[in-house]
């Protein structure tokens, strides 16, 4: 039962390590009406499934979200997580996007200052009805055990006219800590540290190829579906494919000026299939995030 609080705490501060890379997705939408000038104008496109995977130049973002995730321990009953959310981006030149989050506060299952930092860099090198980027996440775990996160990643977003779009690529989480052992079940070799105690390392080096699709039903209202399949550790192929579902849309409040804000909810369930399990359809452990996105254009 240990384990699994463990887990809990670990998928609630990282945010279910499937949905990392949400944490840097952008739900805006341009201005639709009421001309303002030049300087004030944004670059953004009109409908969500426009979006393209880095900000434009001098653009800022800022997300405040509530998350709430559901454990269940089987016999030993269930537990909720439930934290607040800080995260924001700048796109300093074109193309290039830096992006800060941080875990927040803790309110359940103990009320803790979420100590799971992040960042992230996003370069994109092909425009079009084909984007292409490369990007660097770090996330980072300072209670026990310790976690730290490594995702390289190519992101790739197809757009599909101007209504809809898919968001794919390929991810490689590298995980480095003690706390690898609770989220991959990885293998856990001995070294003696320099004070002479016996400890143990733990890494992890799985793969995640995202299937994210965005419908924008109007201008300023969107839909979007979130799935894939994970591998989450190399080391147990068989016990680690994985594929999360999460359901969700939003809508934006703006007029012809700045700033931009965004509502947006989702729910689904960070790992809905464990093809390796005994019990493949795990949906004891469901996710739900309730936030806000303002935008600004600083230029």
């Amino acid at each position: 039962m240990q384990r699994a609080k463990t887990l809990g705490l670990l998928l609630l501060l990282f945010g279910a390590i499937p949905s990392l890379s949400k944490a840097q997705e952008n739900f805006e939408i341009d201005a639709v009406s009421n001309a303002v000038p030049d300087s004030m104008e944004s670059d953004l496109p009109m409908r969500f499934a426009q979006r393209p995977l880095t900000m434009p130049r001098m653009n800022v973002s800022g997300t405040f979200d509530i998350q709430v995730l559901r454990l269940s321990f089987g016999p030993f009953g269930s537990d909720t997580g439930v934290a607040l959310g800080l995260r924001g981006s700048i796109s300093p030149i074109e193309n290039l996007e830096l992006g800060l989050s941080i875990a927040g506060l803790q309110l359940a299952p103990d009320v803790d200052y979420g100590r799971a930092p992040g960042l992230f860099a996003r370069y994109r090198f092909v425009e079009g009805n084909v984007e292409i980027a490369a990007e660097l996440a770090m996330e980072f775990s300072s209670f026990d055990p310790f976690l730290m996160l490594v995702t390289p990643s190519i992101p790739v977003l197809i757009h599909f006219g101007e209504t809809a779009s898919l968001r794919t690529g390929l991810q490689l989480p590298l995980a480095f800590g003690d706390g690898a052992a609770f989220l991959y079940n990885a293998p856990t070799p001995q070294r003696e540290s320099s004070s002479g105690a016996v400890v143990g390392d733990t890494t992890a080096v799985g793969l995640f190829i995202p299937a994210d699709v965005s419908v924008s039903f109007m201008p300023n209202v969107f839909a979007r579906v979130r799935a894939g399949l994970g591998i989450a550790n190399f080391d147990d192929v068989g016990n680690s494919i994985y594929t999360p579902l999460f359901i969700g849309g939003g809508a934006t409040l703006a007029s012809g000026s700045k700033p931009l804000l965004d509502l947006h909810a989702e729910f689904g369930f960070p790992f809905l299939f464990a093809w390796g399990a005994d019990d493949k359809f795990q949906s004891e452990l469901w996710q739900l995030t309730i936030g806000s996105t303002l935008y600004l254009d600083v230029r």
